[in-house]
């Protein structure tokens, strides 16, 4: 009986007579994969967390603040060792001069509060608040931050 020319034994080709061996996967190429596939994963999303923190907009400035007059200043903001020197030993008056009303005061401890004036040097970002503390001649002994 001749053979059909598309019968089932065409299907295989794992037959050890023809003389090629069998298609079989290597474990290690799999693992090989699988590792390569999950550092480019890792690259990817630290590249996107990159172009997050790239692409944020900046600080927005600090709102323009009233002088004595009633007109708008840009608020100065000063760096806590530059904030220090310029008020350390000054009086009432002269802060007042330079920082304008202070936003809060604690007569009963000698304190001044005022609002967003100085930056941590660590961070760069603007303090809440800063205090001045007044010795018992009135001037500024000592500045504390958050």
């Amino acid at each position: 009986m001749a053979r059909e020319r598309y019968g089932e034994a065409d299907d295989y080709r794992d037959d050890p007579r023809s003389g090629r061996q069998p298609k079989t996967t290597n474990a290690a190429h799999i693992v090989g994969l699988v590792l390569g596939g999950m550092l480019l994963l890792g690259v990817l999303a630290c590249v996107g967390v990159g172009f997050l923190f790239w692409a944020a907009p900046a600080q927005p400035p600090a709102p323009p603040a009233a002088n004595a007059d009633g007109n708008e200043t840009a608020k100065q903001v000063y760096a806590r060792d530059a904030f220090a020197k310029l008020v350390v030993g000054k009086t009432r008056d002269e802060v007042r001069k330079i920082l304008g009303q202070p936003e809060s005061t604690n007569e009963g401890a000698e304190s001044w509060r005022y609002l967003e004036v100085t930056t941590d040097p660590v961070t760069g970002k603007t303090d809440h608040s800063t205090t001045l503390w007044f010795d018992a001649h009135g001037r500024v002994e000592r500045v504390s931050f958050p």
